[in-house]
């Protein structure tokens, strides 16, 4: 009898918690759930979509090099993921599955309490991180232009080096230390037009124009060239007014704490959605039990 009247209790409080009609669930909680799930998975499927396209014209999929540097595979990891967790809480809601409900809601739950805790560490071992950046940054430098077609991680150093206006991890001699095509020895520099160089993304471009491809070529082997290459190429003096001589990394820091504000108001925005995604779902998920106990 107590179990009855335990029961009976839960439901009306349910009830009037959430203020449930009998017959169906709140519109408003299951197609504010089912919009903003579609719009995600829609996003979602057009990253996991690049991120496929940009690694099979590139590298291919059998060829696992560079493979922690492709930034190719941060869109299928981060297109995959995404695509999944929209589509159980668009299905879900459109369906009143309570388990595809509650899968949806786990696994928001976890995902924010890992941005929480990524964040902190990020935060209070800024040493570390930076150390690591670094050192994926000499990893890409390695693979650059390691095929003969273009490839996301070609594009990705392109387009930090030219934003951030920066050259190489720490400095621009990271490219004559790391890169094949721009290293500085004698054999490289008779073979190799680019040689002890730099790419032309490194290049200071003040009138904001279309860069000079030959701009960064022979820039750390003055020393070594001939009367005529002297006139040809710039000197050892003239190199920063050539290329951009700061490293990216200490750069995007840099950028990074300049707007720390608009930052974490854009993190603050996304850990308010998935805030509203797990109680949203969660009421979702009780207005459907209550329902359903009562038929």
């Amino acid at each position: 009898m107590s179990n009855v009247r335990q029961r009976k209790s839960m439901k009306q409080s349910i009830a009037k918690q959430f203020e449930v009609r009998e017959e169906h669930v709140a519109p408003c909680v299951k197609f504010s759930l089912f919009v903003t799930n579609t719009i995600a998975w829609l996003i979602s499927v057009g990253l996991l979509g690049v991120g496929i396209y940009s690694r099979s014209i590139s590298q291919g999929f059998l060829d696992l090099s560079g493979f922690t540097t492709d930034p190719s595979i941060l869109l299928i990891v981060v297109g995959t993921m995404f695509t999944m967790i929209g589509f159980l809480g668009a299905i879900g809601s459109l369906r009143e599955n309570v388990s595809m409900l509650k899968a949806f809601h786990y696994i928001l739950i976890a995902l924010l309490l890992v941005e929480l805790i990524t964040g902190l560490l990020v935060y209070f071992l800024q040493t570390h991180v930076r150390a690591a950046a670094i050192k994926q940054t000499l990893l890409a430098i390695e693979q650059y232009q390691s095929t003969n077609k273009a490839t996301a991680l070609d594009d990705a150093i392109r387009e930090v080096q030219i934003r951030f206006q920066c050259c190489g991890a720490e400095h621009p001699s990271d490219w004559r230390e790391r890169s094949r095509y721009f290293r500085c020895t004698k054999e490289d520099f008779v073979d190799i037009v680019s040689s002890c160089g730099v790419p032309p993304s490194c290049c200071v471009d003040k009138a904001k124009a279309t860069t000079n491809a030959q701009c960064g070529f022979k820039v750390f082997s003055y020393a070594n060239m001939t009367v005529e290459e002297m006139k040809k190429y710039p000197s050892i003096s003239m190199r920063g007014e050539i290329i951009n001589t700061n490293g990216c990394v200490a750069a995007v820091f840099t950028w990074i704490h300049a707007n720390w504000l608009v930052l974490g108001i854009l993190c603050g925005l996304v850990i308010i959605i998935q805030i509203a995604g797990i109680e949203f779902s969660r009421r979702l998920i009780d207005q459907i039990w209550y329902i359903q106990t009562q038929f």
